[in-house]
């Protein structure tokens, strides 16, 4: 979606990108709401989690950083770029995606 924002408005200055925050310890995963077993998998692996912090680096990275300041279309992992799957560089995918995100709230 990220990627079909850039390409459109990519000529109106507007900078859209991508970024993965990595696996978070934050209490999100055990919410109230969450099932039980996502509960117990998420204390299990919480200890190899990193800090609501270090997962908050690779978006304020990309918020203020001058360097990357007219980056745009772009995926980021760990304050880097990276090669994002084939499915999220299909242009043709990003425009169904668009399209679709479009009907379902009526744009």
């Amino acid at each position: 979606h990220a990627n079909e924002l850039a390409r459109r408005l990519a000529d109106h200055g507007v900078i859209a990108n991508s970024a993965h925050p990595g696996a978070i310890g934050s209490g999100f995963g055990l919410s109230d709401g969450a099932h039980p077993w996502f509960r117990f998998l998420f204390r299990l692996g919480r200890p190899f989690m990193a800090t609501p912090d270090h997962g908050a680096a690779t978006p304020v990275m990309l918020a203020v950083d001058p360097a990357v300041e007219t980056v745009t279309g772009k995926y980021w992992s760990r304050s880097q770029q990276r090669r994002p799957s084939d499915e999220a560089l299909d242009e043709q995918l990003a425009k169904a995606l668009w399209d679709r995100s479009a009907e379902l709230v009526g744009a």
